[in-house]
């Protein structure tokens, strides 16, 4: 092949003009450098190791092309691109060989250079320019999204306790901290071949025992320990309420650092600095305690802050909502009793409401208030009245009489001979002195009135 048909071969792999006939090459008579490819882009997410290419440096002039310098534009702040071979002469054509480090680069835009010096006459420098991309992905993101709901937290939780009828028990009570010891307040209910009875406890440790035919035991199928007042018994645990979130990493080659921090006391999560290695993901576990939450909604706030210069920082805000409906601590049977009423008190009221609207039940019941109020009002008035003497209770009063010996009665019965001191007179006694066919009647009703003297000798 003639050095014409090669320097049309050249026009026709680097030129997008096609091949004519009447093209005409001229010869260059001093060395020239032509490069391929000036523009190197690399989509980072594409590759899972580190990329190693290779440039093409064309010699398309006379003479010997001299390779003076091959370096990397401002190496002391692009370490990600390395030359890993060089050239020196060349008569026709050649190759340099570099590599791009992935393991170097973070989320984002990278910009480099690749300067190639040569001894040729004009545009004796080529640059090559290097563009990495990592903004096509987001560099990390959480599950559920900025906002979630951890849904309802029963503010109890069922607990369920078995015992092993081995002995033919007839009855088997349990006791504990959750019922404060009392001794056969929760029955357990016989299944197949033993007890067994579910009871709702909030978080926190619980110590307990059975009553099994009048006798306290421990549950021996279980580790027991030994308590200073109640002797042997077991020990059972009720934990948080627990919920996950997913970190996830979407750099292929550096690491997440996460510190987390959780704005509100009742959720607690179980590691505040995470290391999440790149393409993949880690859980972090929250622990939500029911005995600090409010009935209703509660909110919060979960801060990741990262070591990621593109995303540097994001705020989860929680949700959570108590169920109002656990903090029965009542056993299975009991609780199916309170139910049953329910029940049949909700059909009460369902019949009411069906009969009376909304606002006619409101206007029913602020009327009938008013009623009971009035009726209470009348009354008090009325008995104030009617008992407008003082009602009080004498200890004691003295009766006399001139002469003594008079009988006296008090209230239809006799008392006795004056003088004489009658014990405990209540208000509205009626006392009566006789003395011959002479009778003198004395009503009891000042709280002042300490002593009765009737003179009989003037008769």
């Amino acid at each position: 092949m003639d050095k014409i048909q090669q320097y049309k071969d050249i026009l026709k792999r680097f030129t997008s003009e096609p091949e004519h006939d009447d093209v005409q090459v001229h010869t260059i008579e001093e060395p020239y450098i032509y490069v391929v490819p000036l523009k190197i882009e690399i989509d980072a997410f594409a590759n899972s190791s580190d990329i190693e290419d290779l440039i093409s440096v064309q010699n398309i002039g006379n003479g010997n092309l001299k390779i003076e310098n091959v370096k990397v534009e401002d190496s002391e702040f692009i370490d990600w691109i390395k030359i890993i071979s060089n050239i020196a002469d060349i008569q026709s054509s050649n190759k340099i060989k570099y590599k791009v480090s992935l393991s170097a680069l973070k989320y984002g835009k990278h910009f480099g250079k690749i300067s190639i010096k040569s001894n040729s006459a004009r545009d004796s420098t080529k640059i090559v320019n290097v563009i990495v991309d990592y903004l096509d992905y987001e560099p990390w993101e959480i599950e559920p999204k900025d906002e979630c709901d951890f849904g309802e937290v029963q503010s109890t939780q069922r607990v369920r306790f078995t015992y092993n009828n081995k002995d033919d028990a007839k009855r088997v009570y349990v006791m504990g901290d959750f019922n404060k010891w009392k001794f056969k307040s929760l029955r357990m209910e016989k299944y197949y071949d033993g007890f067994e009875t579910n009871i709702p406890l909030k978080i926190g440790k619980y110590r307990y025992r059975f009553i099994v035919d009048e006798i306290e035991i421990p549950d021996y199928t279980k580790p027991t320990i030994m308590d200073k007042l109640r002797g042997q018994c077991n020990e059972i645990f009720v934990p948080n309420v627990e919920r996950e979130i997913k970190v996830s990493n979407n750099q292929t080659a550096s690491d997440l650092s996460l510190n987390l921090k959780s704005s509100v006391s009742w959720l607690i999560l179980n590691r505040n600095e995470v290391i999440v290695k790149s393409r993949a993901s880690e859980i972090v576990r929250a622990s939500l305690n029911p005995n600090e939450l409010n009935i209703g909604l509660n909110e919060g706030t979960i801060t990741f802050h990262s070591n990621c210069n593109i995303k540097p920082s994001v705020s989860l805000k929680v949700y959570t909502k108590v169920l109002t409906n656990g903090t029965d601590r009542t056993s299975e049977p009991t609780r199916r009793k309170h139910l049953e009423r329910r029940l049949y008190d909700s059909h009460l009221l369902g019949t009411i409401r069906s009969i009376v609207g909304t606002k006619s039940r409101k206007l029913l019941v602020t009327g009938l208030f008013i009623v009971l109020f009035s009726i209470y009002l009348i009354y008090r008035i009325t008995s104030f009245n009617k008992n407008s003497e003082p009602t009080f209770t004498y200890t004691e009063i003295a009766v006399q009489s001139m002469p003594p010996g008079v009988q006296v009665y008090r209230d239809g019965i006799e008392e006795g001979l004056t003088p004489i001191v009658l014990k405990e007179v209540k208000s509205g006694s009626i006392i009566v002195l006789r003395y011959n066919s002479i009778e003198r009647v004395f009503k009891i009703n000042e709280q002042n009135q300490f002593v009765i003297f009737c003179n009989f000798t003037n008769q």
